[in-house]
């Protein structure tokens, strides 16, 4: 790797670490953040690889205490929490979201790249949820999912105009 990338690398997890905590809470638990914005966007802008090592980095930062999580939370205590596998599944949010910057062009498939990324961190968000809380798919969709629709799509649309923009003109 060059000094370049690990520069950028990060770089990125910086920014991750420093915007994460901002959260704005919800009656469910779970509080709007900017993590399912920030992750996927750097991603976006330095590709799968270096947004995966960067979200790594974060997670890992956030494992060691340091209170880089939603809500400054940090520590083990975070991921063994009922909202534990939201912050599990941003890693491969990253790479998911990279992927498809790297590999098309095509606006429809940048979409869909960070539509399907951010399935996923519903997915797992949801069976972590459910597992910790003994909830049933249906309440737990209601509770963690409904609410957060509308704000999702504004983040994918940011992530995917934004994104497009600062890779095509800097990177």
């Amino acid at each position: 790797m060059k000094t370049k990338d690990i520069t950028i690398i990060g770089i990125s997890a910086s920014i991750i670490c420093v915007t994460s905590p901002i959260a704005i809470p919800m009656i469910s638990g779970v509080p709007i953040t900017l993590q399912t914005i920030i992750i996927p966007l750097m991603a976006s802008i330095i590709g799968k690889k270096k947004g995966l090592i960067s979200t790594l980095i974060y997670v890992l930062i956030g494992l060691i205490g340091i209170p880089v999580f939603s809500g400054y939370k940090g520590g083990i205590g975070a991921i063994l929490s009922p909202t534990g596998g939201f912050i599990l599944s941003f890693p491969l949010m990253a790479y998911i979201g990279g992927y498809f910057f790297e590999n098309y062009k095509n606006k429809l498939m940048l979409y869909i790249g960070v539509i399907i990324s951010n399935v996923i961190n519903y997915v797992v968000g949801i069976m972590w949820f459910m597992w910790f809380v003994k909830m049933p798919l249906k309440e737990t969709i209601i509770i963690l999912v409904v609410p957060y629709i509308l704000v999702t799509i504004i983040k994918i649309i940011i992530t995917v105009e934004v994104g497009k923009v600062v890779k095509k003109n800097y990177f």
